[in-house]
């Protein structure tokens, strides 16, 4: 893999980003935009971003925090990751400057882009979707459902995946359920919730403290990849 580091802005907030492709000399490939969690932008789960860019698309991990704003731990980045959902403008923009940003990278094909996100990632990707953001796939990969703006749930216009581990105690049932209402209700043409057995959250991180409420699940890492490449690979080929 080819990785770079790139810098854009959200106003006068500078972001960094990290750009991940398989070949440099390649032109003309479909995106994904990366979401990360609390933690900031890394190259993580690694194993997934690995078989994106194997599968032939172009991947932007994105900057919420910002280069001066990078939390130095865990606790920090939940303030972090607080200060931001409560402002529900101010998460959107931030999202879409790092579409903005990946749509500007080489080699990029601007129409033919998806978002991904896992925890605060994953909500992200959802808010992008119930805003009406046109790509070509949304995806969230236990990722938070209980501060979306799902009265919106009527904007959203590409396929959307929720990947949820089903002993994850920060994303009960009761979380799921009013999502999948407001799906319903609002008669969202394409969306699926993947629940997964005995997961709790933060499945996908092989350094994830195995804890009651996180830990490493191999069986449901491996199917939340599968699917999610699933909706990808179909959603490239959607015009």
């Amino acid at each position: 893999m080819y990785v770079t580091n790139i810098w854009y802005r959200d106003g006068d907030v500078e972001l960094s980003g990290i750009h991940v492709t398989g070949d440099r000399t390649l032109r003309g490939l479909p995106a994904v935009v990366i979401f990360h969690d609390a933690r900031g932008p890394a190259l993580s789960p690694r194993l997934h971003i690995e078989r994106m860019v194997r599968a032939g698309f172009g991947v932007l991990v994105a900057d919420m925090f910002g280069v001066v704003n990078k939390p130095s731990s865990l606790e920090q980045g939940i303030e972090a990751v607080g200060a931001i959902v409560s402002d529900k403008a101010l998460w959107r923009r931030r999202a879409l400057a790092a579409l903005d940003a990946a749509r500007s990278l080489p080699g990029i094909d601007a129409e033919c882009m998806s978002a991904v996100g896992y925890c605060f990632g994953g909500a992200t990707a959802l808010e992008l979707a119930l805003a009406g953001t046109p790509l070509r796939a949304f995806v969230s990969i236990h990722g938070g459902l209980d501060r979306l703006s799902l009265e919106s749930a009527e904007n959203v216009k590409a396929p959307v995946l929720v990947c949820t581990g089903a002993n994850d105690p920060l994303i009960p049932p009761e979380q799921i359920a009013s999502f999948q209402r407001a799906f319903r209700e609002k008669d969202v043409m394409d969306w699926q919730v993947l629940t997964l057995g005995r997961a709790k959250h933060s499945f996908t991180y092989p350094d994830a403290p195995n804890s009651d409420a996180t830990g490493y699940h191999v069986l449901a890492d491996r199917r939340a990849l599968r699917a999610t490449l699933s909706l990808l690979v179909e959603s490239r080929g959607r015009a």
